[in-house]
């Protein structure tokens, strides 16, 4: 891949025919892109990009500056796992209370008072690895032929790194109940009913994938080819999207992205 980057860069830079510039001074340029990338260990994600740039100077009349923004999301790289969590709640427990008064009749009073539940369990998910980011970018244009602008990009900004759980089952540690008027006591004077519901699995909060906010950085050349005076094809290759490496969160890395440019 660095090869391929290296060599990409060389010949965006280096090609000798000269053709009138497509991307020039005063320009402005956004691209939606998708694409695929991959996180190290676990596999392959699907990523979206936008981005919006601006041309600000010439080069030698044949190189045209521009610079801008990017926004990034990748959503994949699925393992099955084992996640723990935590509940810590209280519920309500309604008690409801007949009594016979001296005319013979039922009279009806509750109470409802507040129960704590806590502890731990575990259970088995799919683990869903899911990055954003923001970069400022600086690009170098070049148009080898008509209709054809080539381009090479700088990327640097902050990102975070998350966890999503999906498909949670195998829970161990955790209960629920849901009890309506269930009798307590029942005499001739008396009669004592009891009311709650609870579910610790409402109340968890799984531990050990916090969101790690990281540096972010791009490095890659693409290729704009315009069916119409505004509207193009675009295709994107290197490392489009990347967040630097945090302590047990691998890289997430977006490599390949196609989509539609607009100029205007």
């Amino acid at each position: 891949m660095k090869r391929f980057l290296i060599l990409s860069l060389l010949f965006v830079f280096t090609m000798g025919v000269s053709a009138q510039g497509v991307f020039g001074v005063g320009d402005k340029k956004v691209d939606f892109t998708i694409g695929v990338g991959k996180v190290r260990h676990t596999g392959a994600t699907f990523d979206q990009h936008v981005n919006m740039e601006w041309g600000v100077a010439k080069i030698a009349d044949k190189f045209t500056i521009g610079v801008g923004f990017s926004v990034n999301n990748t959503y994949g790289g699925k393992v099955v796992g084992t996640i723990a969590g935590e509940y810590d709640y209280t519920y309500n427990v309604i008690r409801t209370t007949k009594t016979k008064n001296r005319y013979n009749r039922w009279l009806t009073s509750s109470e409802t008072t507040k129960e704590r539940r806590e502890g731990y369990g575990t259970a088995t998910a799919n683990i869903v690895r899911e990055d954003f980011n923001a970069m400022a970018m600086v690009s170098f244009h070049y148009s080898p032929i008509r209709k054809l602008d080539t381009y090479a990009r700088l990327g640097l900004g902050i990102g975070c790194k998350t966890y999503m759980f999906k498909k949670i089952r195998n829970e161990k540690g955790f209960s629920e109940k849901d009890i309506d008027n269930r009798t307590i006591l029942d005499n001739s004077e008396r009669k004592s009913y009891i009311s709650y519901k609870y579910n610790d699995l409402d109340h968890v909060t799984w531990s050990g994938y916090k969101a790690k906010p990281v540096a972010s950085m791009a490095l890659y050349v693409g290729a704009t080819y315009y069916i119409t005076d505004n509207w193009g094809v675009d295709g994107q290759i290197g490392l489009i999207s990347g967040n630097l490496r945090k302590k047990a969160y691998p890289n997430s890395l977006a490599i390949f992205a196609v989509g539609a440019s607009y100029k205007f």
